[in-house]
C-alpha cells in the first residue's frame, strides 16, 4: 500500500479474482434443489412398488395407501430403500431380469431420499394418483376349483416354522390348468412354495390317506414321503415329487397361539386343450416345440 492508501495493481487484480471466484462458488452452492412432494413424486413409486404388499389383510405390518400412511414413516422408508431391504428383491437387476420383478431404480431411491429430507411435503393431493384397490380373496377371479387347507395352530414360540402341508385332489380325467393361486387365510403366512405331485392311473388307490401337515424341523424328506403317504403304492416315487414348505411367520406374542383361517388354493382351468405349433430349426433338422 502506498502513501495514498492505494493497493498495488497486482494485489488488486488478485483480490478481484479471488472475490469473483468466491461469489461464483456461493451462487452455485445456493442453487435451489427440486422440491419433492408426495402427490407428484412419491405416490407413484409407493403405489407401484410397495402398496401391493402394504395394504389391509396382508402380512405387512402396516399399510402404505395414503399420504399419512407414508409420511409418518418417511425416515424409515428412506432407510430401508437406501439399504435395498425394501422392496425385497434379492436378484441382481444388473445381471438379469424377470417377469414382474419389483425393485427401485437409483432415481426412485433419490426421489424418496430428497422427499424425506425436505420434510415429507404432501403437495396438492388432488393431483396425486389414485391409490390402488385390492380385492379380498382371489386376485384373478372366480376359480373353477377350490382346495381348502385344514386350519393348523401355530404356537407362540417366537420363531418361524417351516411346514409341509398336503392338499390332495382327484380329477376324473386329464385336465389343463391355466393358473393356481394361493389365498392365505392368516397374516402369519408369509411364504408358500407349492408343487404338484402326480400319480398315474392305478399307482395310488387313496391319495387322502396319511398326515396332512408336518414340521420340517422334526422330519427328514424320507419321513415326509412316508408319513404323508406320498409314494406310489409300490413304494416308487410318483411323478414330480418335490417337497417344499409352507412357511408361517412367528406370532406377535411369545404366548400367543395363532390358527390359520381357511386358506385356499384356487385353481383356474382351461376350457380347451392348449396347443402349441411346431417349428423346424437348423439344429440337426429336428422339429422342436416352440
Amino acid at each position: 500500500m502506498n502513501a495514498r492508501g492505494d493497493m498495488p495493481a497486482g494485489i488488486i487484480s488478485y483480490f478481484k479474482s479471488w472475490l469473483f471466484l468466491l461469489c461464483a462458488f456461493g451462487i452455485s452452492s445456493c442453487k435451489p434443489e427440486t422440491q419433492r412432494t408426495f402427490a407428484d413424486d412419491v405416490a407413484p413409486i409407493i403405489y407401484e412398488h410397495c402398496s401391493n404388499c402394504h395394504h389391509p389383510g396382508t402380512a405387512a405390518p402396516f399399510s402404505l395407501l395414503t399420504y399419512n400412511d407414508v409420511a409418518k414413516r418417511s425416515l424409515t422408508i428412506k432407510a430401508v430403500v437406501d439399504k435395498r431391504l425394501m422392496p425385497p428383491w434379492p436378484a441382481d437387476p444388473e445381471y438379469s431380469h424377470f417377469c414382474d420383478e419389483n425393485f427401485l431404480s437409483g432415481e426412485e431411491i433419490k426421489i424418496i431420499n430428497e422427499w424425506a429430507d425436505q420434510g415429507s411435503a404432501a403437495g396438492d393431493l388432488t393431483n396425486a394418483p389414485r391409490a390402488p384397490e385390492f380385492p379380498s380373496g382371489s386376485l384373478i377371479g372366480k376359480p373353477d376349483l377350490q382346495l381348502h387347507i385344514k386350519p393348523f395352530p401355530v404356537k407362540g414360540i417366537n420363531t418361524d416354522q417351516f411346514l409341509v402341508m398336503k392338499i390332495p385332489l382327484e380329477l376324473p380325467h386329464d385336465t389343463f390348468i391355466r393358473a393356481i393361486e394361493f389365498v392365505p387365510g392368516s397374516k402369519y403366512v408369509h411364504h408358500v412354495n407349492g408343487h404338484l405331485i402326480s400319480f398315474e392311473n392305478g399307482n395310488k388307490k387313496n391319495v387322502f390317506e396319511g398326515e396332512f401337515v408336518l414340521d420340517t424341523k422334526n422330519e427328514t424328506r424320507e419321513d415326509v414321503l412316508r408319513k404323508m403317504q406320498l409314494l406310489n403304492d409300490d413304494g416308487i416315487n410318483p411323478l414330480l415329487t418335490i417337497i417344499h414348505p409352507i412357511n408361517p411367520c412367528r406370532p406377535p406374542s411369545k404366548n400367543a397361539i395363532a390358527s390359520f383361517a381357511r386358506s385356499d388354493f384356487e385353481i383356474f382351468l382351461l376350457t380347451r386343450k392348449k396347443t402349441r405349433g411346431m417349428k423346424k430349426t437348423g439344429m440337426n433338422n429336428r422339429a422342436h416345440r416352440r
